[in-house]
């Protein structure tokens, strides 16, 4: 007998004709948007004025009229690919009710030929009380049963890529929970199973529960599950975000222990990264924030869970909220921690009420003399984000204001680490709701955690206060690219070799790359707008930093791009159809593909917009924009090869596009015109302020 599960790698090929007894392609489960293909999935055929695309609406792929002219009655047992709200509109419903057959594709339509004739062997067997292992081995019965059974293996391999909150068919329930027993450590398969039965009962529930948490049966092969390539028994942070989203915790509160024992397993650097997301279902989950609070030891995560619940309850009431709050201002006065805490709390009230002395130009010695109070009396102040790292005193004349659209301060703080070393760390305070840039630097840990073997981004820390005011990190050592053609007059390339003499070209490029690649990954993921020159940044060591992600989700106040390569870039990227561009694209392609496996992380990270508070106009409770975002930008579950395609179009396009130029000048003229009203209208700008 084969050993089916190995195939998976090749099973999913696009070109492969499967053998009647191979396991049969997964579909996508969703609706490719239209945007994102030129030519038919099956025949290859270029769209055009004539040859005009039509979905199929079993896989959602896009195929010619050709390869789309097979139709058929629904059937329960189908999954069809639902299309995005907008397209259900009035003529659309109407049309489906005048004409109730589906139009599909061959594979489609082959499969509900096999429905048709093969419905109850389906049926049976779907329902059959076997493992997954010995389903597979009764394909060789019959050619029906063999038809049937590659039927419901399509469907079944299908579910792992759904995203969290998709709905599940009759079909896909029933085989989720007839194989449940299973699922022990396979995570993938225990978050789909659990949302799709939500229904069943406590009892029912309360037993799977036991079995996950105490059984010690041996875990099953995932190639005898036909797991995805990407399974490894590993709990990952979008299965305990999907449970906790899309189950009544309430209704089986044993899930709540569950989820956070799976979580407090992990370091505390791995969960601190989804204390937003684990803070809001504590206002629902009373219990999952008391767990948290009881359960953690160290200082710097305490830290965080004490900022972000008061970030919360101070625009919220909540009475859960709140109880959580005692319990970890309790913990916080047993290890004595009370005391630091509100030296910080002090300290960010004091840095506002210092730079309106400033403001109000009150003379600089007596500034002086109440920020040298301020540290007499509290010595040290831990820093919010990191306890360790310790505030003990200001520089007061190097305190500059920026010109940038939000006119910050810069602040350099003289910190002093745990060996007693002192240095200055420049912190940017901001006058404007920076949730956006806290949900872009979370993300962007992850991006490097899943793409750890191919590049890191360089990320810095923001800290939300209020709506108009919060605190950056500043990365040293940086300069914008703005600067350096405008300021310096260099090309990126020359710069970088100017501050880096002993780096060979070849070492720099290769290095730049990675960045490159970081940040392209990026922005096309969060779907970063309003990209320009003077928010691009890039260190001594070449390395690229994005800042301002006032807007995400492709919105853009200018020319929309997917991916901005700017000429600079392409430049010190040797050009257009050079040899290191060729290997950017390859590196940009092994990175995407790495970053589609994670579909359901980022949609479920993305979700941060629509519950945080206060709400964030455009995308709060609006779960349907951040799910097309997701589809649009990382086509969960499409093969890699299509995959492959669409990210290589898009490079194309942006590393030759007009646009980019147009954006750049654009930019450039506007601040000559900004310079020159200055001047006109200037007497004096102060000491404090600086041009970006």
């Amino acid at each position: 007998m084969t050993d089916f599960g190995t195939m998976s790698m090749y099973i999913d090929k696009k070109r492969e004709n499967s053998n009647p007894i191979n396991i049969p392609r997964r579909k996508p489960a969703i609706w490719i948007p239209n945007q994102k293909v030129d030519n038919c999935f099956n025949c290859n055929s270029k769209f055009n004025f004539f040859n005009r695309k039509h979905h199929c609406r079993g896989c959602g792929r896009i195929f010619c009229s050709t390869c789309s002219k097979y139709q058929s009655n629904n059937n329960s047992l189908i999954n069809t690919a639902t299309p995005p709200e907008n397209m259900n509109t009035y003529l659309n419903k109407l049309n489906t009710w005048y004409n109730p057959k589906i139009k599909l594709c061959a594979e489609c339509y082959s499969h509900t030929k096999t429905v048709d004739k093969s419905k109850n062997t389906i049926i049976i067997l779907s329902n059959l009380p076997l493992l997954m292992i010995d389903l597979l081995k009764l394909r060789e019965v019959s050619k029906e049963w063999c038809e049937s059974i590659n039927y419901i293996l399509s469907v079944y391999r299908s579910i792992q890529y759904k995203l969290p909150g998709q709905k599940f068919s009759k079909l896909e329930r029933q085989l989720l929970w007839n194989h449940r027993y299973e699922f022990k450590n396979h995570y993938y398969w225990i978050s789909k199973c659990l949302t799709a039965n939500k229904h069943k009962s406590v009892k029912e529930m309360a037993l799977l529960y036991k079995f996950y948490s105490t059984s010690k049966k041996e875990t099953i092969p995932c190639k005898h599950l036909l797991c995805r390539t990407d399974c490894n028994n590993l709990c990952k942070p979008e299965d305990i975000l999907e449970i906790g989203y899309n189950v009544d915790l309430n209704k089986f509160p044993f899930f709540q222990v569950y989820l956070m024992d799976l979580l407090l397993i992990k370091n505390s650097n791995y969960w601190q990264l989804l204390l937003p997301w684990i803070i809001e279902l504590s206002k629902i989950y009373p219990q999952i924030g008391a767990l948290l609070c009881v359960k953690t030891t160290d200082t710097a995560s305490l830290y965080n869970i004490y900022y972000e619940i008061k970030y919360n309850l101070s625009f919220q009431e909540n009475e859960n909220l709140e109880e959580i709050f005692k319990i970890l201002k309790s913990k916080l006065k047993h290890y004595e921690l009370m005391n630091d805490i509100r030296k910080t709390d002090e300290f960010i009230k004091f840095i506002p009420l210092t730079i309106k002395k400033i403001e109000n130009k009150i003379p600089l010695k007596q500034i002086e003399l109440d920020i040298m109070s301020f540290f007499c009396i509290n010595i040290s102040i831990s820093m919010p984000w990191n306890p360790t790292e310790k505030c003990v005193g200001i520089k007061l004349n190097h305190i500059k204001r920026l010109n940038s659209s939000s006119r910050p301060y810069m602040v350099p703080f003289i910190i002093q680490n745990q060996s007693g070393h002192k240095y200055t760390k420049y912190i940017l305070i901001k006058n404007e709701d920076i949730r956006k840039d806290k949900l872009t630097m979370c993300v962007s840990k992850w991006i490097t955690i899943v793409c750890n073997d191919i590049f890191t981004i360089n990320t810095y820390n923001v800290f939300p206060i209020t709506l108009s005011y919060g605190w950056v990190e500043m990365i040293e050592d940086c300069e914008t690219l703005y600067n350096i053609k405008n300021t310096h007059q260099k090309t990126l390339q020359n710069y970088l070799m100017d501050i880096n003499p002993r780096i060979s070209i070849l070492d720099m490029r290769n290095n730049f790359i990675k960045t490159c690649v970081a940040s392209c990954i990026l922005c096309y993921i969060l779907g970063v707008g309003d990209r320009h020159t003077e928010n691009i940044l890039v260190n001594k060591y070449g390395d690229l930093v994005h800042i301002d992600f006032s807007y995400l989700l492709g919105e853009d106040p200018k020319i929309n791009t997917e991916i901005n390569i700017t000429p600079d870039m392409l430049d010190m990227l040797g050009g257009y159809n050079s040899p290191t561009f060729m290997k950017f694209k390859k590196v940009c392609s092994e990175a995407y593909k790495k970053i589609r496996r994670r579909s359901s992380l980022w949609y479920m990270l993305l979700t941060y917009l629509t519950f945080s508070i206060p709400a964030i106009p455009q995308y709060y409770d609006n779960l349907e924009m951040i799910k097309i975002h997701t589809i649009e930008r990382l086509i969960p579950g499409e093969l890699d090869e299509e995959g492959n395609i669409q990210i290589m179009k898009i490079l194309d396009k942006s590393s030759t596009s007009w646009t980019n130029q147009i954006s750049e000048y654009s930019h450039k003229l506007s601040n000559n015109m900004k310079d020159a009203a200055t001047y006109v209208k200037s007497t004096t700008t102060g000491i404090f302020n600086i041009e970006l």
